[in-house]
């Protein structure tokens, strides 16, 4: 439990560095040799955390200490499921639900958090500081692009 909970952190953590970073970097500033190389091993250890760990922890946490087998199926709670563990799923009749395929459906969402998160990391570093430019309201000579009402 206490690895899932540090490869958390540690994911989150790294990941709100990033954005930390980027807000306090000049924008057009080139980056040094050892620059790039630190933050290539700094992105690669994130992916490595994010990618390998975070998950490989959570599928250890729920096999080990959770006991989520594909034998055990989620028992009738709070109305949401019938007898045996049958989930009534309107016009599809009833299924059932093992607690090793909710295990590994935890896992591919943290797979694809980590995928859509690892995309906007990277247009949001390749966009910062660009705003949305301005409509000029008026010509180089001083007269109005828009008709004025009145």
């Amino acid at each position: 439990m206490m690895a899932l909970i540090v490869a958390a952190v540690a994911t989150f953590g790294m990941t709100g560095l990033i954005v930390f970073y980027a807000r306090l970097r000049p924008i057009g500033t080139p980056h040094t040799w050892g620059e790039a190389m630190l933050g290539a091993t700094y992105v690669y250890f994130l992916m490595f955390i994010a990618y390998g760990v975070f998950p490989h922890q959570w599928l250890t946490y729920a096999d080990k200490d959770l006991l989520w087998r594909s034998d055990k199926f989620f028992e009738p709670w709070l109305g949401l499921t019938g007898a045996h563990g049958l989930i009534p799923i309107k016009g599809f009749g009833q299924i059932l639900l093992p607690k090793a395929a909710v295990k590994d459906i935890v896992a591919v969402t943290i797979y694809a958090v980590a995928l859509v998160t690892h995309g906007k990391m990277w247009t949001f570093w390749q966009t910062r500081g660009k705003g949305k430019k301005a409509i000029a309201s008026s010509s180089e000579f001083g007269r109005p692009l828009v008709r004025s009402e009145g």
